[in-house]
C-alpha cells in the first residue's frame, strides 16, 4: 500500500510538471512567432481635421484613435471638396490604390511620396506648385494615372514642373495637366534689414486670401505692412492679404525697441531751468538689459510740443550725437510764453514716442 501510495503521489507530480512543460513550450512558440522589434500600432496624428473626417468615413470609424494598422487597411479614399489643406498623416495609408483629393486647398503633397501602391491619383483644382514628391514616389509607373489640372504649375518650356511631368511620363504615368490657374508672385521684404522675418511669399491666383506673417527679432517690434507704393495696409503682424491680379510686394516694417535714459542736468533733484538760460537736454538709448547703444540710430529726434524739434545733424538747433549720448541745446530766450513746466519727448523715425521727461522753468 505504501508502494502504491508512493507511485500515486509521484505520478501526480509528473503529471503536473508535464502540464507545466507543455504550457511553457506553447508560450515559447507564441513568443517566437512575434517578429523581433514589433511594436503596438501607433495612433496617427492628423493636422487637418477635414482630412481626418474623410479618413474616418472611409474607415467607418466615427470615434477613437485612428492607428497605423487602421490606415494600412485603406485601399480607396475619396475626399473631394473637403477644404483639406494639410495631408500630414496620410503617409500611413501605404496601401491606397485610389486617392481623390480634387477641389481642395492643398499646396504641399509631400506625404504622397510614401503611397507607392497608388494607381489613380486625383489632384485637380488645388494650389500645388511642386510635384517633386510624385517623382520621388517610386511606385508610380506604367499605366498609373495622375490628374493635375487647375493648379499652380509652371508649364513653360524648361521649367522644373515640366521637367517633373516629363519624368513621370517617361515612367509610363498618364499625367493630365494641360490647364493651370494664372498665378502672380507675392514678394515680401523686411525694413530695416535684420528687423525680423516674414513668411507667405509665393505664387497665388488673383483673389486668393494669403496669410502673411511677420516676426520681430530680439530687440525689435513689428510696426506695419506697407504695399509697393508705401501705403500702410495693416498693423497686424499676421495679416490676410487678398492677392491682386498682378505681381505684388509687401514690406514688413520693424522698429528697434529702445528705452530712453535721461542724463543730468535735467535729472538732478529739484532742477529748475532759469529763464533766459540754456539747457542741454541729454539722453541715451539702452536695450532691455540696460546696455547703451553706441551707434547713432537714424531717425531719432527730440521734441517739445508746440515749441521745437531737434533732429540729428549739426548746428545750433540740431540733435548732436557723441559717444552714445544725444544732446539738444534748449535756449529759453528763443521762445516766449513758455509757462513754468515743459515736457521733452524722444521719438524714433516712425514717430513712435520712446520716452519723455518733464522739467520746470523759472520765469521770475
Amino acid at each position: 500500500m505504501k508502494k502504491i501510495g508512493f507511485h500515486t503521489a509521484h505520478g501526480e507530480k509528473r503529471a503536473t510538471f508535464g502540464r507545466l512543460l507543455m504550457c511553457g513550450l506553447f508560450f515559447g512558440m507564441l513568443l517566437s512567432a512575434i517578429p523581433v522589434g514589433a511594436a503596438a500600432s501607433e495612433v496617427v496624428s492628423f493636422k487637418d481635421s477635414n482630412l481626418e473626417a474623410a479618413v474616418r468615413v472611409a474607415l467607418n470609424k466615427p470615434g477613437g484613435g485612428i492607428t497605423t494598422d487602421d490606415m494600412a487597411t485603406l485601399t480607396m479614399l475619396v475626399a473631394r471638396d473637403r477644404g483639406i489643406s494639410d495631408l500630414s498623416g496620410l503617409e500611413h495609408a501605404a496601401n491606397l490604390d485610389l486617392l481623390a483629393l480634387d477641389n481642395n486647398q492643398i499646396r504641399n503633397i509631400g506625404p504622397l511620396t510614401y503611397l507607392t501602391n497608388l494607381k489613380y491619383l486625383g489632384l485637380n483644382n488645388n494650389k500645388i506648385s511642386d510635384i517633386s514628391p510624385l517623382v520621388a514616389n517610386s511606385g508610380l509607373g506604367s499605366d498609373d494615372w495622375v490628374w493635375l489640372e487647375y493648379n499652380y504649375l509652371n508649364l513653360t518650356t524648361g521649367s522644373v514642373d515640366m521637367a517633373n511631368i516629363q519624368k513621370l511620363q517617361n515612367r509610363g504615368v498618364f499625367v493630365d495637366y494641360g490647364r493651370q490657374k494664372q498665378t502672380y508672385t507675392l514678394d515680401l521684404t523686411v525694413n530695416p534689414e535684420g528687423g525680423g522675418t516674414v513668411t507667405g511669399a509665393d505664387s497665388y491666383a488673383a483673389g486668393e486670401m494669403v496669410l502673411v506673417t511677420a516676426t520681430p527679432n530680439e530687440g525689435w517690434k513689428f510696426v506695419s505692412w506697407t504695399d509697393g507704393a508705401g501705403n500702410t495696409v495693416s498693423t497686424a503682424a499676421n495679416y490676410d492679404y487678398t492677392m491682386p491680379e498682378g505681381a505684388a510686394t509687401l514690406t514688413a516694417n520693424f522698429e528697434r525697441m529702445f528705452e530712453v535714459q535721461w542724463l543730468p542736468p535735467v535729472t538732478n533733484n529739484g532742477f529748475v531751468l532759469q529763464g533766459g538760460s540754456t539747457l542741454p537736454l541729454k539722453f541715451q538709448l539702452v536695450d532691455g538689459n540696460g546696455a547703451v547703444f553706441r551707434e547713432v540710430q537714424d531717425g531719432i529726434y527730440l521734441k517739445i510740443a508746440d515749441i521745437a524739434t531737434w533732429e540729428l545733424g549739426s548746428g545750433k538747433n540740431a540733435l548732436r550725437f557723441n559717444d552714445g549720448q544725444y544732446i539738444a541745446n534748449y535756449h529759453t530766450r528763443d521762445y516766449s510764453d513758455l509757462g513754468n513746466e515743459l515736457t521733452a519727448t524722444v521719438c524714433n523715425a516712425g514717430g513712435s514716442e520712446l520716452g519723455s521727461i518733464t522739467f520746470k522753468i523759472s520765469t521770475g
